[in-house]
């Protein structure tokens, strides 16, 4: 029997915001039927990768559609100069 997809949704946030790679709570989460798509920002190419990571492993048998984006960060402050 197949889980209800607001079990499936908590447990991926769940599994993100405590997995020690993430700790990400701004990633959202849509499953239509074994697919998981998930959307947000996070700070790295890493954490993004690891976004993936966390979500196959909890659900091996879904389809994982990772859309986060890394978020732009500006130049490096400390090389701002004020006048």
């Amino acid at each position: 029997m197949a889980q209800p997809k607001q079990y499936v949704i908590g447990q991926v946030q769940e599994a993100l915001a405590h997995d020690p790679r993430l700790g990400e709570l701004d990633i959202q989460v849509k499953v239509v039927g074994r697919k998981v798509f998930l959307s947000g920002a996070v700070a790295t190419a890493a954490r993004c990768a690891a976004v993936t990571e966390v979500v196959r492993e909890l659900l091996p048998d879904h389809e994982i559609h990772n859309e986060v984006v890394v978020a732009a960060r500006d130049e490096d402050p400390a090389a701002e100069e004020l006048t």
